[in-house]
């Protein structure tokens, strides 16, 4: 069970990452706010993924003995904002994807770091109050798993569609 969800998250990361050779914006979008949640994000999820067998056992027992659920998400998307710089030239191959989570609170692209992204061609997200001081299973962790299929829907669709305004 535990390999075909693995096998279906996958699937649909991949299928995000095959639309990318479409044309689409390029350069620095500084203020980019998803619409759409990924099932990669939610809580139940994020515990099974970043806790032990034994530690998300232990979780959803205490869950089960308080009559009390996990909330789906732990971030509000209509609060969030990131920052997506995409190379001008498609690379042949197509686009590599990294998602950076920095110390600093703010989303930028750090100085030096374009002309690396346009010669690898790689595609650069990054989200506001995704710190150090923040909390990484509630916060950081999140903000990872569901930029992952957005980043490739955001580009691929030329706007900013139905996943990304």
């Amino acid at each position: 069970m535990r390999l075909l969800r693995i096998h279906q998250a996958l699937g649909a990361l991949l299928a995000s990452w095959a639309a990318l050779a479409a044309p689409a914006p390029s350069g620095l979008q500084p203020e980019v706010a998803f619409s759409d949640y990924t099932p990669l994000s939610a809580s139940a999820e994020l515990v099974r993924r970043l806790l032990s067998p034994l530690a998300a056992a232990q979780v959803q027992e205490q869950l089960s003995q308080s009559a009390t659920q996990l909330i789906e998400q732990s971030i509000d998307l209509k609060n969030e904002s990131f920052v997506l710089y995409v190379p001008a030239q498609a690379p042949p191959q197509g686009y590599a994807l990294l998602v950076f989570v920095p110390p600093w609170p703010q989303a930028h692209l750090p100085a030096g770091w374009q002309p690396v992204l346009d010669r690898y061609g790689m595609i650069y997200v990054s989200a506001a109050r995704s710190g150090n001081e923040e909390n990484v299973m509630a916060r950081r962790e999140p903000r990872v798993l569901f930029t992952l299929p957005f980043a490739g829907a955001f580009h691929a669709s030329g706007r900013h569609g139905q996943n990304a305004k």
